[in-house]
Protein backbone atom coordinates (compact mmCIF):
# COMPACT_ATOMS: atom_id res chain seq x y z
CA UNK A 1 0.00 0.00 0.00
CA UNK A 2 1.34 3.48 -0.79
CA UNK A 3 2.61 5.65 2.05
CA UNK A 4 2.06 9.40 2.21
CA UNK A 5 3.68 12.06 4.36
CA UNK A 6 1.30 14.37 6.23
CA UNK A 7 1.51 17.49 8.36
CA UNK A 8 -1.96 18.05 9.81
CA UNK A 9 -1.48 21.24 11.86
CA UNK A 10 -0.43 24.46 10.14
CA UNK A 11 -1.19 28.17 10.41
CA UNK A 12 -1.19 30.94 7.80
CA UNK A 13 -0.68 34.73 7.80
CA UNK A 14 -4.35 34.92 8.76
CA UNK A 15 -3.27 34.50 12.40
CA UNK A 16 -1.65 37.43 14.20
CA UNK A 17 1.05 35.23 15.75
CA UNK A 18 2.29 34.11 12.34
CA UNK A 19 6.09 34.26 12.45
CA UNK A 20 6.69 34.61 8.72
CA UNK A 21 6.24 37.64 6.46
CA UNK A 22 2.74 39.06 6.25
CA UNK A 23 3.21 38.99 2.47
CA UNK A 24 3.35 35.17 2.43
CA UNK A 25 0.99 33.94 -0.31
CA UNK A 26 -1.07 30.80 -0.72
CA UNK A 27 1.29 29.75 -3.51
CA UNK A 28 4.27 30.23 -1.15
CA UNK A 29 2.60 27.93 1.36
CA UNK A 30 1.86 25.17 -1.16
CA UNK A 31 5.36 25.35 -2.64
CA UNK A 32 6.95 25.16 0.81
CA UNK A 33 4.81 22.15 1.74
CA UNK A 34 5.82 20.33 -1.44
CA UNK A 35 9.48 21.26 -1.00
CA UNK A 36 9.30 19.87 2.54
CA UNK A 37 8.31 16.51 1.07
CA UNK A 38 4.67 16.59 2.13
CA UNK A 39 1.81 14.89 0.33
CA UNK A 40 -0.89 16.07 2.74
CA UNK A 41 -1.12 19.54 4.30
CA UNK A 42 -3.85 20.69 6.69
CA UNK A 43 -4.75 24.36 7.20
CA UNK A 44 -5.79 24.87 10.82
CA UNK A 45 -6.04 28.54 11.76
CA UNK A 46 -7.62 29.55 15.08
CA UNK A 47 -11.41 29.53 14.64
CA UNK A 48 -10.95 30.62 11.01
CA UNK A 49 -10.62 29.20 7.51
CA UNK A 50 -10.47 32.33 5.37
CA UNK A 51 -7.34 31.36 3.41
CA UNK A 52 -8.29 27.75 2.73
CA UNK A 53 -9.89 28.53 -0.64
CA UNK A 54 -6.81 30.34 -1.92
CA UNK A 55 -4.52 27.51 -0.78
CA UNK A 56 -6.74 24.91 -2.46
CA UNK A 57 -6.64 26.94 -5.69
CA UNK A 58 -2.85 27.32 -5.46
CA UNK A 59 -2.41 23.56 -5.01
CA UNK A 60 -4.57 22.89 -8.07
CA UNK A 61 -2.62 25.41 -10.16
CA UNK A 62 0.80 24.09 -9.12
CA UNK A 63 -0.26 20.50 -9.78
CA UNK A 64 -1.43 21.47 -13.29
CA UNK A 65 1.86 23.29 -13.96
CA UNK A 66 4.32 20.83 -12.45
CA UNK A 67 2.52 17.56 -11.73
CA UNK A 68 3.36 17.90 -8.02
CA UNK A 69 0.24 17.00 -6.05
CA UNK A 70 -0.56 18.25 -2.55
CA UNK A 71 -3.75 17.18 -0.80
CA UNK A 72 -4.88 20.28 1.11
CA UNK A 73 -7.15 19.51 4.05
CA UNK A 74 -9.33 22.36 5.39
CA UNK A 75 -9.66 22.68 9.15
CA UNK A 76 -9.30 24.94 12.16
CA UNK A 77 -7.90 24.95 15.66
CA UNK A 78 -10.41 25.18 18.51
CA UNK A 79 -9.30 26.22 21.97
CA UNK A 80 -11.72 24.64 24.42
CA UNK A 81 -12.05 24.95 28.17
CA UNK A 82 -13.93 22.45 30.28
CA UNK A 83 -13.86 23.08 33.98
CA UNK A 84 -10.22 23.46 34.97
CA UNK A 85 -8.96 21.79 31.77
CA UNK A 86 -8.01 23.21 28.38
CA UNK A 87 -8.05 21.14 25.21
CA UNK A 88 -7.05 22.17 21.68
CA UNK A 89 -8.84 20.30 18.90
CA UNK A 90 -8.14 20.44 15.17
CA UNK A 91 -11.20 19.37 13.16
CA UNK A 92 -10.45 18.43 9.54
CA UNK A 93 -12.96 18.26 6.70
CA UNK A 94 -13.12 17.29 3.06
CA UNK A 95 -11.76 19.91 0.63
CA UNK A 96 -14.87 19.35 -1.49
CA UNK A 97 -17.18 20.46 1.33
CA UNK A 98 -15.72 22.25 4.33
CA UNK A 99 -17.35 25.65 4.84
CA UNK A 100 -20.79 24.35 5.84
CA UNK A 101 -19.55 21.78 8.40
CA UNK A 102 -17.01 24.21 9.90
CA UNK A 103 -19.69 26.86 10.32
CA UNK A 104 -22.01 24.26 11.84
CA UNK A 105 -19.24 23.23 14.24
CA UNK A 106 -18.60 26.84 15.28
CA UNK A 107 -22.33 27.20 15.97
CA UNK A 108 -22.30 23.99 17.98
CA UNK A 109 -19.52 25.19 20.29
CA UNK A 110 -21.11 28.63 20.60
CA UNK A 111 -18.43 30.57 18.74
CA UNK A 112 -19.51 33.80 17.04
CA UNK A 113 -16.83 34.69 14.51
CA UNK A 114 -18.47 38.03 13.84
CA UNK A 115 -17.76 39.17 17.40
CA UNK A 116 -14.00 38.55 17.18
CA UNK A 117 -11.19 40.54 15.62
CA UNK A 118 -8.25 38.69 14.00
CA UNK A 119 -6.13 39.78 16.97
CA UNK A 120 -8.49 38.00 19.37
CA UNK A 121 -8.83 34.70 17.52
CA UNK A 122 -5.65 32.95 18.80
CA UNK A 123 -6.77 33.64 22.36
CA UNK A 124 -10.47 32.87 21.94
CA UNK A 125 -11.91 30.02 24.00
CA UNK A 126 -15.23 28.26 24.22
CA UNK A 127 -16.55 26.35 27.23
CA UNK A 128 -17.83 22.94 26.12
CA UNK A 129 -17.22 19.24 26.69
CA UNK A 130 -14.39 18.35 24.25
CA UNK A 131 -15.67 14.78 23.87
CA UNK A 132 -19.00 16.17 22.62
CA UNK A 133 -17.10 18.40 20.20
CA UNK A 134 -15.22 15.40 18.78
CA UNK A 135 -18.47 13.49 18.34
CA UNK A 136 -19.99 16.45 16.52
CA UNK A 137 -16.98 16.68 14.21
CA UNK A 138 -17.41 13.02 13.31
CA UNK A 139 -21.16 13.49 12.82
CA UNK A 140 -20.41 16.33 10.39
CA UNK A 141 -18.16 14.05 8.35
CA UNK A 142 -14.85 15.28 9.72
CA UNK A 143 -11.78 14.03 11.55
CA UNK A 144 -11.24 15.00 15.20
CA UNK A 145 -7.64 15.39 16.36
CA UNK A 146 -6.34 16.44 19.79
CA UNK A 147 -3.61 19.02 19.18
CA UNK A 148 -0.09 19.08 20.73
CA UNK A 149 -1.12 17.12 23.83
CA UNK A 150 2.40 17.20 25.29
CA UNK A 151 3.14 20.88 24.67
CA UNK A 152 5.68 21.84 27.29
CA UNK A 153 5.32 25.64 27.26
CA UNK A 154 2.51 27.90 28.45
CA UNK A 155 -0.39 26.70 30.57
CA UNK A 156 -1.45 23.95 28.18
CA UNK A 157 -0.18 20.53 29.30
CA UNK A 158 -2.94 18.13 28.41
CA UNK A 159 -1.09 14.89 29.14
CA UNK A 160 -0.98 15.94 32.80
CA UNK A 161 -4.75 16.47 32.98
CA UNK A 162 -7.26 13.84 34.02
CA UNK A 163 -9.39 14.55 30.96
CA UNK A 164 -6.59 13.30 28.69
CA UNK A 165 -7.27 9.64 29.47
CA UNK A 166 -10.99 10.20 28.98
CA UNK A 167 -10.35 11.59 25.50
CA UNK A 168 -8.16 8.61 24.61
CA UNK A 169 -11.17 6.40 25.28
CA UNK A 170 -13.45 8.53 23.08
CA UNK A 171 -14.13 6.68 19.79
CA UNK A 172 -14.66 9.97 17.93
CA UNK A 173 -11.02 10.98 18.52
CA UNK A 174 -8.98 9.90 15.50
CA UNK A 175 -5.54 10.98 16.62
CA UNK A 176 -3.39 12.79 19.15
CA UNK A 177 -0.51 15.07 18.23
CA UNK A 178 2.72 14.59 20.18
CA UNK A 179 5.71 16.92 19.98
CA UNK A 180 8.02 14.34 21.56
CA UNK A 181 7.79 10.93 19.91
CA UNK A 182 8.73 9.23 23.20
CA UNK A 183 5.39 10.39 24.55
CA UNK A 184 3.69 8.23 21.94
CA UNK A 185 4.25 5.39 24.41
CA UNK A 186 1.33 6.89 26.31
CA UNK A 187 -0.90 5.85 23.41
CA UNK A 188 0.32 2.24 23.29
CA UNK A 189 -2.63 -0.11 23.10
CA UNK A 190 -5.09 2.72 22.49
CA UNK A 191 -7.25 3.03 19.38
CA UNK A 192 -6.06 6.57 18.53
CA UNK A 193 -3.34 7.38 16.01
CA UNK A 194 -0.14 9.04 17.21
CA UNK A 195 0.60 12.05 15.03
CA UNK A 196 3.61 14.23 14.41
CA UNK A 197 2.38 17.67 13.32
CA UNK A 198 4.41 20.85 12.98
CA UNK A 199 1.95 23.50 14.27
CA UNK A 200 3.81 25.71 11.80
CA UNK A 201 3.57 29.50 11.97
CA UNK A 202 6.08 30.18 9.17
CA UNK A 203 7.11 28.60 5.87
CA UNK A 204 10.34 27.16 7.25
CA UNK A 205 8.43 25.37 10.01
CA UNK A 206 6.17 23.43 7.64
CA UNK A 207 6.87 19.71 7.89
CA UNK A 208 9.28 19.97 10.85
CA UNK A 209 7.18 17.20 12.40
CA UNK A 210 5.17 14.87 10.22
CA UNK A 211 3.41 11.51 10.03
CA UNK A 212 3.72 8.77 7.44
CA UNK A 213 0.34 7.26 6.61
CA UNK A 214 -0.42 4.09 4.67
CA UNK A 215 -3.58 4.41 2.59
CA UNK A 216 -4.77 3.28 -0.85
CA UNK A 217 -4.90 6.72 -2.49
CA UNK A 218 -4.31 10.39 -1.80
CA UNK A 219 -7.82 11.38 -0.74
CA UNK A 220 -9.64 12.75 2.28
CA UNK A 221 -11.77 9.62 2.57
CA UNK A 222 -8.73 7.33 2.68
CA UNK A 223 -7.02 9.65 5.17
CA UNK A 224 -10.04 9.50 7.46
CA UNK A 225 -10.23 5.73 7.27
CA UNK A 226 -6.49 5.37 7.94
CA UNK A 227 -6.54 7.62 11.00
CA UNK A 228 -9.59 6.02 12.57
CA UNK A 229 -8.08 2.59 11.96
CA UNK A 230 -4.87 3.71 13.69
CA UNK A 231 -2.65 2.80 10.73
CA UNK A 232 -0.09 5.59 11.14
CA UNK A 233 3.53 5.73 12.24
CA UNK A 234 4.70 8.78 14.19
CA UNK A 235 7.96 10.32 12.96
CA UNK A 236 10.59 7.54 12.94
CA UNK A 237 9.94 4.06 11.73
CA UNK A 238 8.84 2.20 8.64
CA UNK A 239 5.28 1.37 7.76
CA UNK A 240 4.44 -2.33 7.76
CA UNK A 241 4.54 -3.85 4.27
CA UNK A 242 5.74 -0.60 2.77
CA UNK A 243 8.68 0.27 0.57
CA UNK A 244 8.55 3.88 1.76
CA UNK A 245 11.75 5.13 3.42
CA UNK A 246 11.93 5.34 7.18
CA UNK A 247 11.79 8.80 8.72
CA UNK A 248 14.47 9.93 11.14
CA UNK A 249 13.96 11.79 14.43
CA UNK A 250 13.45 15.02 12.50
CA UNK A 251 10.82 13.47 10.25
CA UNK A 252 13.13 13.39 7.25
CA UNK A 253 13.66 10.40 4.99
CA UNK A 254 17.02 8.81 5.39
Amino acid sequence: MPAYVADLHNHTPLVVDYRGPATTTARDIVTSALDAGLDIFAVTDHFAFGLVGAILDAATEICAETGRELLVIPGAELRITYGADEVHITPLFSPSDYEKPLKALFDFVGFDSGSMTPQQLPHATVEVDPARVCRRILDLGGIAIIAHADRYFGDYALIDAGIFEQLLDEPAVAGVEMLDRENCNLLYGMSVSALGCSDSHALEEIGRRRTMIAMPALSFGDLKRALYRNSTVHLGGRLPDSDAPALDEHGQSG
